[in-house]
């Protein structure tokens, strides 16, 4: 038989093209499927496997964290470390820092990992999920994976939007995301402005001061919430748990009070006191306060 004709029969059976279909009809059983290895997956999946479920991670990166990783460098944890910690791994102070910054949570979680020897699968991306007989079937980018439970812990905040205001295509300044910004340096000298002074954007705004820019305005559209880290040397946490337990009209006023004692009247600089109450908005809209870090000194100079 000629070299010609074993090429042709090869071509005629189509071989390689099948290989990809092949794949994919590949299964494999397991007792959870977490779609994401962020802090909440990674939890998932030690809580499962500590109550003796087989547990497969699946992460469509390289590494643990990887919304962490894409944050700007000077990102710290607004509650203390150990009250942040995961499920079965202290986040210890001497370790981590009282407020761990990003890398020091990156690191965390890392080891958060190691830990718990969950076992978390690089570069799998899930591609769609499908009903299958008393179970479902995660479609992924290296097979299918059966399992009856999964656990979607993608993020919230996993998609960046930014509202299509009219105007933006004919903007010759730069327009970008919270979630694209780095550091202040190439703002310097520049007039900037923060559109949405929340957790992310108070914060933001100081860095953007501290860092030389000519001029930091902010736009609001209805007021924030502010609260410190620490107030006479506490938490503001562990001030706030006892919150919980009230009706949220009192907790409104209690909170109101707190802010007011700490930051005083903040109308005379553009934000007047909120509509809706702290309490109220946390548990209704699931909108945090924004932590300051020197906003509200800046907004005052």
């Amino acid at each position: 038989v000629s070299v010609a004709q074993v090429k042709g029969q090869l071509a005629s059976c189509r071989i390689l093209p099948r290989i990809p279909a092949l794949r994919s009809t590949l299964r494999s059983m397991v007792d959870a499927v977490v779609c994401g290895a962020g802090a909440a997956g990674l939890a998932a999946g030690a809580a499962l496997r500590k109550a003796g479920a087989e547990v497969v991670v699946l992460e469509r990166t390289d590494q643990v964290a990887a919304s962490w990783r894409s944050r700007y460098p000077a990102l710290r944890l607004n509650t203390p470390g150990w009250m942040s910690t995961q499920p079965g791994f202290r986040a210890k102070r001497r370790r981590y820092g009282e407020y761990p910054t990003r890398d020091e949570w990156i690191r965390y979680l890392e080891e958060y990992t190691a830990h718990h020897q969950l076992d978390v699968r690089f570069r799998t991306e899930v591609e769609r999920i499908s009903r299958g007989a008393g179970t479902w079937l995660v479609h992924t980018s290296d097979g299918v994976i059966e399992s009856p439970t999964v656990v979607m812990a993608t993020g919230f905040d996993h998609d960046p939007y930014l509202p299509d205001w009219p105007g933006k295509e004919g903007f010759t300044g730069d327009l970008i995301h919270a979630s694209e910004y780095v550091d202040p340096t190439p703002y310097r000298g520049r007039d900037v402005l923060v559109v949405g002074p929340g957790v992310t954007g108070t914060e933001l705004a100081f860095h953007l001061v501290e860092g030389g820019a000519a001029r930091v305005r902010v736009s609001s559209r209805t007021s924030p919430h502010f609260y410190q880290r620490k107030w006479l040397g506490v938490p503001m946490q562990i001030l706030g748990i006892p919150l919980n337990h009230l009706p949220l009209r009192v907790a409104d006023v209690a909170t109101w009070s707190t802010e007011r004692i700490i930051f005083g009247d903040l109308a005379p600089h553009g934000l007047p006191r909120p509509s809706v109450g702290m309490g109220t908005r946390i548990e209704r809209n699931q909108q945090s306060p924004a932590c300051d870090d020197g906003f509200v000194a800046a907004l005052k100079a």
